[in-house]
């Protein structure tokens, strides 16, 4: 969040949004049936899944092939579960994240990595990645599991939080933040105002974000799209970052291509944003690029998740090189939430980046 982020131009960003909603859009007729019944879209009648339970056999064996050669080939380790199908399914979902990436890296390439060429290509780079490791992460997945039947717990309508959060910033005073945020839903959309109050320095995160649902499916799957504005107030540095992004995210059930699959789910998303900063009295603005890839499963009450986030304005910043404190990558995380009750539950998260962040928060639903 205090970091900068880095100078990139919007217009690729835009074209993969677009892209990305052209996608969504037609997902439908690619995974099966279109009907909106929240029934239409699974991935196979009882019988059949209870057939590919019985095949698939995970164990040691599987779970090694897929964590190694399982990387270059995924699938791999499916296949030795004994599940070819879906083997196959996720070698094609790799191949499928190689050609997108390779086709915004070769023009880079090609041109010497150029700031105009980046900007165009670099989302195709961002997107394909995050296929190509979540291909890599299913098999893992299924390998280790033969799936699970677990489902997405209903989201309540008004949902609240309130938690601390650890941050260790070299570059900064701060550690201790208070943090609490809120989503309110309506049918198809969400808003959800959050606020980062550090307790032990004059630092202020405030965030609007509202969301449209656009496409969703019984088994989890959705796609949304996004709009959301913050402001990074930093009294005692003297500088503020206002910050307007827009962004598409999607929600894959990976139930669709095979049994083994079964309680898990793949996220991609992508955006643009725009940064203003007031440093010393000067303003400039930065073009802030946003992707972001996860991996994750259900809980039954509850949902865990493993991702890489692209994005350099929260507090976690991008790795760094050693060269410097925010580095040209994006940070990794893992978060989770968890209800107890119908109306009381938990969450938490770690991110690592050029800051170590750690948050921890009571949930309630009303």
């Amino acid at each position: 969040m205090a970091a900068p982020g880095i100078a990139m131009e919007g217009t690729g960003a835009r074209r993969a949004i677009a892209g990305l909603l052209v996608l969504a859009a037609a997902s439908p007729a690619l995974a099966g049936d279109g009907d909106s019944d929240p029934a239409a879209g699974a991935p196979a009648t009882a019988a059949a899944v209870d057939a590919a339970v019985r095949k698939a056999k995970p164990g040691v064996v599987p779970v090694l092939v897929a964590t190694v050669p399982g990387l270059f080939a995924s699938g791999a380790g499916t296949w030795t579960a004994g599940d070819k199908a879906t083997g196959a399914g996720l070698f094609q979902l790799q191949l499928l994240g190689l050609g997108i990436g390779s086709a915004g890296a070769l023009p880079m390439f090609l041109s010497g990595a150029s700031r105009r060429t980046t900007a165009l290509t670099m989302p195709l780079v961002l997107v394909g990645s995050g296929i190509f490791l979540g291909s890599w992460v299913a098999d893992i997945y299924a390998s280790a599991t033969g799936g699970r039947d677990r489902a997405a717990f209903p989201a309540p309508d008004i949902e609240g939080s309130a938690g601390y959060a650890y941050v260790h910033d070299p570059q900064f005073d701060y550690a201790s933040f208070a943090v609490v945020d809120a989503d309110f839903r309506w049918g198809a959309w969400r808003a959800t105002p959050s606020a980062w109050i550090a307790v032990d320095d004059d630092t202020q995160r405030l965030r609007g974000e509202g969301a449209w649902t656009f496409w969703r499916r019984g088994d989890s799957s959705f796609a949304e799209a996004r709009a959301a504005a913050t402001l990074h107030r930093t009294g005692d540095y003297d500088f503020d970052v206002y910050t307007v992004e827009v962004s598409a995210l999607g929600r894959y059930a990976m139930e669709r291509l095979g049994a083994p699959l079964r309680g898990s789910f793949l996220e991609i998303g992508i955006g643009v944003g725009e940064e203003i900063y007031r440093i010393d009295g000067e303003t400039f603005s930065v073009d802030l690029p946003i992707a972001r890839a996860g991996y994750g499963m259900y809980l039954g009450r509850g949902e865990a998740q493993v991702y890489y986030d692209h994005r350099h304005d929260e507090l976690t910043g991008g790795l760094g090189t050693g060269l410097q404190f925010d580095g040209p990558y994006g940070h990794f995380g893992v978060e989770g939430m968890y209800w107890l009750t119908d109306r009381w539950g938990v969450e938490a998260q770690l991110e690592i980046g050029s800051a170590l962040t750690g948050r921890l928060a009571l949930l309630w639903a009303l």
